[in-house]
């Protein structure tokens, strides 16, 4: 009788162990689906940032601007190069050094995302939305980040031309 009871109580035990177990995997799971969103939320945020940086430049259309916007967006480092007159390509080699490093990160979120067992929390379909959206608002900022590119480009040239006819003018005179 006691030998039995025993028994039940030790089944009973492991019974609620495996519960404990299967509970810290579905918490786990949750944790995991909570950090995806976390990290895609501010990865969402820094490419909508510099997307507007590059809209707002190109928008503006004008070389002066450039270290304006670069004051109200804080494009890293380069803030303060531009802001003390160095090229204009020193500001976009600044941005893509930070999309590199970004671009590992979003990576880094697209595959925990791929690597996600679906729970009560989410859906598979919500995570391939979130990663399809990341890959979408990438190819976005590449896209402002290569008008930029061309409009610096072209910009720098316009420059030259004037000071180079400023040059010639002065030295006719």
């Amino acid at each position: 009788m006691l030998q039995q009871r025993l028994d039940e109580l030790s089944r009973q035990f492991d019974s609620l162990l495996d519960l404990c177990k299967e509970r810290k995997a579905v918490l786990h799971r949750a944790k995991e689906y909570f950090v995806f969103v976390q990290n895609f939320e501010e990865e969402m945020g820094w490419l909508g940032e510099k997307e507007d940086f590059c809209r707002h430049a190109l928008k503006k259309r004008d070389v002066t601007n450039v270290p304006h916007a670069t004051r109200q967006y804080k494009v890293g480092s380069c803030l303060i190069a531009c802001n003390y007159g160095f090229p204009h390509s020193f500001l976009l080699q600044t941005l893509e050094l930070e999309m590199q490093a970004h671009w590992q990160r979003s990576k880094a979120i697209i595959n925990s995302g791929e690597r996600l067992q679906p729970t009560s929390a989410h859906t598979k379909e919500d995570v391939q939305t979130r990663v399809h959206a990341l890959q979408s608002k990438w190819e976005a900022l590449r896209r402002a980040v290569a008008a930029l590119a061309k409009w610096l480009g072209e910009a720098e040239k316009a420059s030259q031309y004037f000071q180079d006819a400023n040059d010639a003018e002065s030295w006719i005179k």
